[in-house]
């Protein structure tokens, strides 16, 4: 990463950083990416359910059709 980080030419930089994708392809076993994707299912006579942000379902403006 320093070496990437301290040469201007864009072909090594390149190269440094490729070699640094296949480091943590081979060796890492878990990588956050610092996204969660969150899902909620019910019947389609609920609505009104917020857009999720986290683990918790805010129902409090819901109602069922």
């Amino acid at each position: 990463m320093e070496h990437a980080r301290a040469t201007a030419d864009k072909t090594t930089r390149i190269k440094d950083y490729c070699e640094i994708a296949r480091i943590i392809n081979h060796e890492a076993v878990w990588f956050w990416t610092f996204q969660n994707t969150y899902y909620a299912i019910a019947k389609p006579k609920l609505k009104g359910v917020a857009k999720l942000y986290s683990d918790v379902i805010d129902i409090s403006e819901s109602w069922l059709e």
